[in-house]
């Protein structure tokens, strides 16, 4: 069935939690970013651990378990990736979440921040304002992915941001087009188009 506007529950390679988590895993210790580290969580269910630090101060840590839990122990941003952020750089991609995050950043190396909560404060916003002049938007393509880029696309053009929406077709996220896919090819090209 050809894909329409939302995620296809029937792809029919889907990744495991375990299979996804440990590709990234890989995929971050090949090419480390700066102030975080992913490592297997040292917990009763196996899992992986992504740990973000500045100056020594632990500033996100968040586990996610093979059976599917996740936990996020510490998050005093509501993003992940600011320590490996250019902030001379005026263009961010913000992603929905953690794998989408890590993503994008080991695949691009460019500016990405992932969102960690469904919303962002007003506080977020603004300082997201304040640092950037181009934001795209990486979402998922279900309905509540969809609904949370529309709205922060509202919320940045009130304060006169240029944003672009970018959605996976046919997957979810674009941790599973990449883990299907082995590549970003589509997505990589849309944000050359838009991003400084």
């Amino acid at each position: 069935m050809p894909y329409q506007g939302s995620y296809n529950p029937r792809i029919e390679e889907v990744m495991t939690t375990q299979e996804q988590w440990t590709r990234l895993y890989e995929l971050v210790n090949e090419s480390p970013i700066a102030g975080l580290s992913v490592t297997h969580a040292n917990t009763a269910i196996p899992g992986i651990q992504v740990l973000e630090s500045s100056d020594a101060k632990l500033i996100y840590s968040y586990r996610r378990h093979f059976d599917g839990s996740r936990f996020t122990d510490k998050d005093l941003f509501g993003l992940v990736g600011l320590c490996s952020c250019d902030f001379t750089c005026k263009s961010v991609i913000l992603t929905e979440g953690v794998s989408d995050f890590l993503t994008m950043k080991v695949l691009t190396n460019l500016n990405v921040l992932g969102r960690t909560r469904i919303s962002m404060s007003s506080t977020q916003l603004g300082a997201l304002s304040a640092l950037f002049n181009k934001i795209i938007i990486i979402a998922d393509s279900d309905k509540i992915g969809l609904n949370n880029a529309m709205n922060l696309v509202k919320q940045f053009q009130t304060r006169a941001k240029l944003t672009k929406i970018i959605i996976p077709r046919g997957y979810k996220d674009i941790t599973e087009q990449f883990m299907n896919e082995g590549n970003l090819e589509s997505i990589c090209s849309q944000i050359k188009q838009f991003y400084e």
